[in-house]
Parts: structure tokens; C-alpha cells; sequence
């Protein structure tokens, strides 16, 4: 059974009683079975296994406003992507380290699941409501080679987009409520700005944008003064990849792909290269970057 309270769908225990072994054990086999697929063997909260209304666990343990499913979701792919998405946060929470696990930042986001989908667009974030989309995944007939569901779920949609996702929602909530500044309701500021003078700050008023500008400048300059390799490539591309948000969100993707390597942590539903080409900084590049999206992070964690 479904209820709906203020607009979001809260997803109640329709998989069975969940009081007998077995049906513990096949759960938990099954589970595990799948998720084994796209993420490592770092241990799983049994209670996330078990727990029917998993929406409301998710909304609880993580800070989150609510989830919203799509039409299209069938009781298995809701369950299965809120699993997904528990994995997501747990593990990120393990870099962040938010207090109370408070990700979601007091009920300020919300995640759409196979909803709230634009036209060629596997993931996006709404700024205006605070809302992460994951696109569902894609049809057996939309594919040139008919691939079973379980494929499917890991390979195509928004899998591996929710880390890209949730960097734009750090900047967008933070700058909003944390650090505002007239430059604007983001952290990144000038969507534009590649200057080899970042953007000026006062440490004291606006301690994260200026943090954040240190981080820029080493993500863009070498100390000569030359543009950094990372800087070459990306302005040769698109204007969209040259975007100080979509920088931010890819460079936070990396961020997140390294420090949870360093704890023997794999989540490619978290975190997965989606673009084509070298848009995203090397675990090289980012070895001066580290120390100060450390800071950063740091910041960000004392006002959560």
C-alpha cells in the first residue's frame, strides 16, 4: 500500500511479513546478490535489508524531505532503487561524515526516482526545489542487444550520477543558506569565472567561497602561471563542461571515488564516469587538490 502525504509517495512494507527465517534469509541473499554487482563488500546495515517502509528509513537516518517514484516503477524497482540509494548515502556519509548523517540538511532534499525525467538526461538536480532526479532504467527494447533487468538497473539510466548530483547540491544549498554572498545563491559563484585570480572572498564572512576558490585555482593554474592540463582540455569542449558548477560536480565525483577507494569502497551506483573524453580531473591532478577539498569538506561538515 502506498500513502501520499504532501506530494511525496511513501513506499509501506509490501514485501512480505518479514518475520519468518526464511524470508529474512531470502531477502537478504537476493540482495546482496544484486548489489554485490555494483558495489564492494563493505558492510550493509541488515536493518536497511529487512525494513519494508524503507522510505521512511531512508527520509530518517539521512535527513531527507522524501522520495518521489515514478509511474513506471513497479514495487520491485522502487524497492530496489531506495536500496540503491541507501547505499549511496551511507557510503558517501563515510567521506562527508555529516553530523547525525544529516545529508539530506534537515529535510531539505528530496530524491525523485524514474520522475520528474528531462529529455536526454540520465540524472539532473532541480535548484529551485532541492530535488536529485535518477533517471529509471532503460527499456529491454530501447537497447540494440535485449539485456535482463538486473543489467539494466546497474548499466543504464541515472546509475552512477547520484555523487555528480549531490556535488550541485552542495554547492546550490550551501551558498544559499551557509555562505551567501552577492556573487549568488551558489558557492561556485560566476558560472563562468576561469580567471587566474579567483574570486575574492573574505575568510572570516565567507569562509567555504573562499575555500572554495583556493580549491579552483589549483584545479585550473600551475604555479608558473600557465593553465593547468586539466583547464587545456575542458576549453576545448562545450561550454557546459566549462561551467564552474559542473566543474565543482565533477571534481567532487573524483573526490569521492578516492577517498572511498582509500577505505576499500566501491559504489558504481554513486559514483561512474558518464562523459566521453578526459573531463574529469586524474588521481595525479588531483593529488595537490586532496589536502584542500579536505578543508572544504571540513567546513561544509561544522555547518551541517
Amino acid at each position: 500500500m502506498q500513502q501520499r502525504k504532501n506530494n511525496v509517495i511513501k513506499l509501506q512494507d509490501t514485501f512480505g511479513d518479514l518475520n519468518s527465517a526464511s524470508d529474512k534469509h531470502n531477502r537478504e541473499y537476493n540482495i546482496q546478490k544484486l548489489y554485490k554487482r555494483f558495489r564492494s563488500a563493505a558492510p550493509f546495515p541488515k536493518k536497511a535489508y529487512y525494513d519494508g517502509e524503507i522510505v521512511d528509513l531512508l527520509s530518517k537516518t539521512f535527513g531527507l524531505k522524501g522520495i518521489q517514484f515514478g509511474n513506471w516503477l513497479t514495487t520491485e524497482d522502487r524497492y530496489n532503487y531506495s536500496l540503491a540509494l541507501y547505499s549511496c548515502l551511507y557510503d558517501m556519509n563515510k567521506v562527508l561524515n555529516f553530523k547525525t548523517k544529516n545529508l539530506g540538511l534537515s529535510q531539505s532534499l528530496a530524491v525523485a526516482l524514474g520522475s520528474r525525467g528531462v529529455p536526454n538526461s540520465l540524472a539532473h538536480y532541480e535548484g529551485d526545489n532541492f530535488v536529485i532526479n535518477i533517471t529509471r532504467y532503460k527499456r529491454k527494447d530501447r537497447l540494440l542487444v535485449p539485456m535482463p533487468k538486473e543489467w539494466r538497473f546497474i548499466n543504464t539510466g541515472g546509475s552512477g550520477s547520484f555523487g555528480h548530483e549531490y556535488g550541485h547540491f552542495l554547492d546550490n544549498a550551501f551558498g544559499l543558506w551557509s555562505d551567501q554572498h552577492i556573487n549568488g545563491n551558489w558557492l561556485t559563484g560566476d558560472p563562468h569565472s576561469m580567471h587566474k585570480e579567483p574570486l575574492t572572498y573574505n575568510k572570516r564572512t565567507n569562509p567555504i567561497r573562499a575555500q572554495l576558490e583556493v580549491v579552483f585555482k589549483l584545479m585550473l593554474w600551475e604555479k608558473d602561471g600557465n593553465r593547468s592540463a586539466f583547464h587545456k582540455r575542458i576549453t576545448s569542449q562545450s561550454d557546459y563542461y566549462n561551467r564552474r558548477c559542473e566543474m565543482f560536480a565533477r571534481l567532487f565525483e573524483v573526490y569521492l571515488s578516492i577517498k572511498l577507494k582509500q577505505k576499500g569502497i566501491y559504489n558504481s551506483f554513486l559514483v561512474k564516469r558518464k562523459y566521453v573524453g578526459n573531463m574529469y580531473l586524474t588521481e595525479k591532478e588531483m593529488k595537490p587538490i586532496i589536502p584542500e577539498m579536505d578543508k572544504l569538506i571540513s567546513l561544509l561538515r561544522a555547518r551541517s
